[in-house]
């Protein structure tokens, strides 16, 4: 048991350190829509959540799709996260790439700052 525990701490350390965190920003006018794009393959279980989105007042989601990068089986692709720009401001969106089922299964984080003007 002992040994489970000690391999346990050492993979979540593993995980912790290997997270990257990307920033990127983005600039819009109020009632236009912008479109987020991230790298994902959904076949292993990892996809996008959107982490802050109680917190954030100037955008609205309109829509979500994943685009496939081909149609073979376990192929990656690229989540389409659409939002609207409802009011002038500055805020930061978070996504965590992780499987939703495993608890610290994030392996990457990016955080986009949009500015609506």
């Amino acid at each position: 048991m002992k040994l489970l525990s000690v391999l346990t701490i050492l993979i979540l350390c593993v995980t912790y350190s290997c997270t990257k965190n990307i920033q990127t920003d983005h600039q819009a006018k109020v009632d236009s829509i912008i479109k987020i794009e991230l790298i994902s393959n959904p076949t292993t279980g990892y996809s996008w959540k959107w982490t802050n989105k109680e917190s954030i007042t100037i955008l609205d989601s309109i829509g979500f799709r994943f685009l496939p990068n081909s149609n073979l089986t376990g192929s990656g692709g690229v989540e389409i996260w659409k939002f609207k720009c409802k009011k002038k401001g500055t805020e930061v969106i978070k996504f965590n790439y992780n499987r939703s089922w495993e608890p610290n299964s994030t392996v990457e984080q990016r955080e986009i700052s949009i500015t609506v003007k």
